[in-house]
């Protein structure tokens, strides 16, 4: 298997994807269905008929725009999480390593009586071997799992082998206005233009009747359906709002971890710089040294993961606000 990159991983998704496939298909029989009605000609179809037609054939458009974005979104999360699971598998391999170690070490100081068998058993590091074993084995099948969904998501079969995953993905941090974002999520959101959609709908019919002079009882039930429908678009709109609320603190905060994890493992990096030339000079053990080097491999993963969470935190603002994200744009040209 060769070296997959976000870009191969999208590409193979809007080729494959049973999600974007019946979406295709959908948008193919709306269109095929205003073709037959326009074909008939204006006698012989109604005009709400036909503006019907339109109407579907119009959603079925944005449907298939938003399933594109729904599907890059997912893609972008599930190589992210499949990066982030690898990264998990390698500590934990780590972990295994540092513990058998340790357990050799001190099995070596009972054979040399530096130190009792009773020492050993007391100083637990064979249980720590045992659950460095038990955490790896989880880890394993948790990354099992991850390699799964992803290929489900590209639409291949589940038991195909992973390539290696391309990780250098590009990331630039933003900064974000929320009262754009809101606004941006009030003309962009699907699900507000939808109910946006309804609401006129409602009011348009509810003024044919009435210039139409319909029985009282067709306008008052126009009337009704026409405040259903402005309870919804309120309640989309307001939905919306506190989704892109919700997103956008989660992306500062997110954002703002990246910082404090960069400058934990410049600290890190600059302690082990130290622990090293006094391991040189024979002023620490080796067992110091070893222990300087996982903190600051555990640093350096913690930076790794802080800008994985920062990359999908904003994605889902963008998401939310109705826009779409970075080179993931391009879906929408498909």
């Amino acid at each position: 298997a060769g070296e997959l990159t976000l870009e191969d991983a999208l590409d193979m998704a809007l080729e494959n994807s049973p999600r974007l496939i019946r979406s295709t298909y959908s948008y193919r029989e709306a269109e095929i269905d205003l073709m037959i009605l326009e074909a008939r000609g204006d006698d012989r179809v109604s005009r709400d008929e036909l503006e019907g037609a339109r109407r579907a054939y119009q959603r079925a458009i944005e449907d298939l725009e938003s399933v594109k974005q729904d599907l890059s979104l997912d893609v972008k999360n599930s190589f992210i999480s499949l990066l982030r699971s690898q990264h998990n598998l390698q500590m934990r391999e780590r972990d295994l390593e540092d513990a058998q170690q340790e357990l050799e070490i001190a099995k070596r100081r009972v054979a040399s009586g530096l130190k009792t068998q009773d020492e050993f058993e007391r100083s637990g590091v064979e249980v720590d071997v045992e659950k460095a074993e038990s955490n790896l084995k989880l880890q394993e099948a948790s990354y099992a799992s991850e390699v799964m969904r992803f290929n489900r998501l590209l639409g291949r079969d589940m038991e195909t082998e992973l390539e290696e995953l391309e990780g250098e993905l590009q990331y630039e941090i933003r900064e974000f206005d929320l009262e754009e974002m809101i606004e941006s999520a009030m003309n962009n959101r699907r699900d507000v233009q939808d109910a946006r959609e309804r609401f006129e709908e409602t009011q348009d019919h509810l003024k044919r009747l009435i210039e139409d002079e319909a029985p009282p009882v067709d306008i008052e039930r126009a009337e009704m359906d026409v405040e259903s429908r402005r309870l919804d678009l309120q309640d989309a709109e307001e939905n919306a709002i506190l989704s892109v609320r919700d997103a956008y603190y989660s992306y500062i905060e997110a954002r703002d971890a990246i910082y404090f994890a960069e400058e934990a493992l410049w600290r890190s990096e600059r302690e082990l710089e130290s622990a090293e030339r006094r391991y040189e000079g024979g002023f620490i053990s080796l067992g110091a040294i070893q222990s300087q080097r996982r903190s600051t491999e555990q640093a350096r993963f913690q930076a790794l993961n802080v800008t994985y969470s920062s990359m999908q935190a904003k994605a889902q603002l963008l998401r939310a606000a109705g826009q779409p994200f970075g080179p993931l744009a391009r879906l929408n040209e498909r």
